[in-house]
């Protein structure tokens, strides 16, 4: 495998996927993932992924208003 690309709409504070996309990148893997900022209940948390993110994970965010 040599890239990862993942949507991410709902995730809570304690993301196993997450954790795992950035120990992809860690261990030298392409990751690209779009992160919806404005999902319902979870904007706090994506908003904290998303800049979590930042180091390494070439990232989108979103802010629709659906």
């Amino acid at each position: 495998m040599l890239a990862i690309k993942q949507t991410i709409y709902r995730t809570g504070a304690k993301s196993v996927l997450m954790e795992l996309l950035i120990e992809a990148v860690r261990r030298g893997k392409e990751v690209m993932c779009v992160v919806e900022l404005k999902a319902r209940f979870d904007e706090e948390a994506n908003i904290n992924w998303a800049e979590r993110l930042e180091a390494g994970v070439r990232r989108w965010s979103t802010a629709s208003s659906a």
